[in-house]
């Protein structure tokens, strides 16, 4: 798919009615789903012990390896882009699916020549100068999670369900694991996950850490090395508690919960190579839910009695609580979304960094002032320590870190542009590295809060998560309708 230059700022306009439904569909994709999919996990109260594998036990934890090693978790540190004037340049359409239809679209991952992403029953990979497929990995049937990172050589992994649906809401176990490479699209293995005929799409979960991946879907979990497919550990079942999901990256946390009607939460920091737990964090009672903005540091958050966060908890290296964050009804927003394929690493909007936690505050609309602000909250004493503003009616949100800088976006709309913006936590300044112009009818997509947003090397993708079916028969999306997927660059 090619596109022109960047077009001008565009004048204020209403969406359709049309685009708006779309909006709005887009927004209750998780009840949607939620409904479809809604399957009662049966079984009694058993015991968490994870059985590791005999043989990598004795080898014992392997060495730490160099930074930036093929298997560790990639971490890149963007540099300014050459131009700042930003152009659409990239562009997926949703496939063609049954009127109605809504389906899963978790994971998009992007390497020097490649973004990829997850849809329906497959992850195609594209080429990010022409937006071209460049492979297509199809899997046994309907994606039901996919892990956030990738390592440093390229490599990610997905859950699927076992095979083709016989209907629309005729779900299938989501036991099937696979790793494959970002830049080829090659399989490196593919696992039926042991004793996982009760996952399904809303508790399917899997991480990658250090050379090893795992997979938690309520009623059991299991890990495998990353380059030989070998199961290292798994769950078995013998008391009241089970994994319910896990927080990848440098570290692994599982989260688990204990218990029925007067469920408990604990998170433990597992030894990715034993599945034996270093530290463990209980949690207070009247939780209803966890989940992990970060393994390293370990930061949580917490819904108590709630849809939405309620705080988010710091913790030290040691398990430790260091200090609790109140989200003061939503006024700071991580935008967690743990009901849906994104897993317990399902917040949106919230960056950890070594030192601080940053995150978004709600839209106001008062005359002349911010939109909203980042704040930044010390992870040792959990009180704010700096802030950076928006823009009347524009928010900001943040994306990543990038070495000691912040990446953030400032959204645009209908009468001026978004903007990437690098700020610098030392001084405070903010830089634009990216201007980045909203295409009418693709505003829809492009806020962080409801989309998967990625920033890396100089490009800006932003992903949607499901793929919504036509209203009728014979109707066809344009890009502008319903993208799946748009991208920008530097001209």
């Amino acid at each position: 798919m090619a596109f022109g230059p960047p077009p001008p700022p565009l004048p204020e306009s209403t969406p359709t009615a049309v685009t708006g439904a779309r909006k709005r569909r887009r927004t209750v994709l998780v009840g949607v789903l939620g409904i479809s999919l809604a399957a009662g996990l049966a079984g009694g109260g058993w015991l968490l012990l994870r059985d590791e594998d005999t043989a990598a036990h004795a080898q014992g934890k392997p060495s730490p390896t160099a930074p930036q090693a093929p298997d560790d978790i990639r971490q890149n540190v963007e540099k300014r882009p050459a131009s700042v004037d930003g152009q659409l340049t990239f562009g997926v359409e949703v496939p063609k699916v049954p009127v109605g239809a809504v389906l899963p679209a978790p994971g998009a991952w992007v390497s020097e020549k490649i973004y990829a992403k997850g849809q329906d029953s497959a992850v195609v990979g594209y080429a990010t100068d022409t937006s071209e497929p460049a492979w297509t990995l199809e899997l046994p049937g309907q994606l039901c999670a996919a892990a956030k990172h990738i390592t440093v050589d390229g490599r990610t992994a997905v859950v699927s369900e076992d095979g083709k649906r016989a209907g629309p809401n005729r779900p299938r176990a989501c036991s099937i694991l696979t790793v494959f490479d970002v830049d080829t699209g090659r399989q490196v293995f593919r696992k039926t996950m042991p004793d996982a005929q009760v996952a399904t799409q809303l508790t399917a979960d899997v991480a990658i850490t250090r050379g090893v991946v795992a997979s938690a879907w309520g009623d059991g979990s299991v890990a495998y090395d990353l380059d030989t497919g070998k199961q290292v550990w798994k769950s078995r079942a013998t008391s009241q508690c089970r994994d319910t999901g896990f927080g990848g990256g440098r570290e692994l946390l599982a989260v688990v919960e204990c218990g029925d009607e007067n469920r408990e939460f604990r998170v433990q920091r597992i030894d990715a190579r034993t599945g034996e737990p270093q530290w463990t964090y209980k949690v207070d009672s009247g939780i209803q839910r966890v989940s992990v903005l970060s393994s390293d540091p370990p930061v949580i958050g917490i819904t108590a009695g709630d849809v939405l966060e309620t705080d988010v908890i710091t913790l030290d290296d040691q398990g430790r609580h260091q200090a609790r964050i109140a989200l003061k009804d939503n006024h700071y927003q991580p935008n967690c979304n743990n009901d849906t394929t994104d897993g317990v690493e399902s917040c949106r909007t919230a960056v950890v960094s070594e030192d601080r936690l940053y995150l978004p505050t709600e839209e106001r609309y008062e005359a002349g002032e911010p939109a909203n602000e980042i704040v930044a909250f010390s992870l040792t004493t959990g009180k704010a320590v700096q802030k950076f503003d928006g823009r009347p009616g524009l928010m900001i949100w943040p994306l990543r870190m990038s070495g000691d800088r912040l990446i953030a976006y400032r959204q645009g709309g209908g009468w001026t542009n978004g903007a990437v913006l690098s700020l610098d936590p030392a001084t405070g300044k903010q830089s634009i590295w990216l201007v980045v112009p909203v295409p009418e009818g693709i505003n829809g997509l492009m806020r962080p809060k409801e989309t998967q947003v990625i920033f890396e090397r100089g490009r800006l993708y932003f992903a949607a998560t499901g793929i919504l079916g036509p209203d009728k028969e014979g109707e066809e999306y344009a890009l502008e309708d319903n993208p799946l997927t748009v991208g920008f660059q530097g001209m």
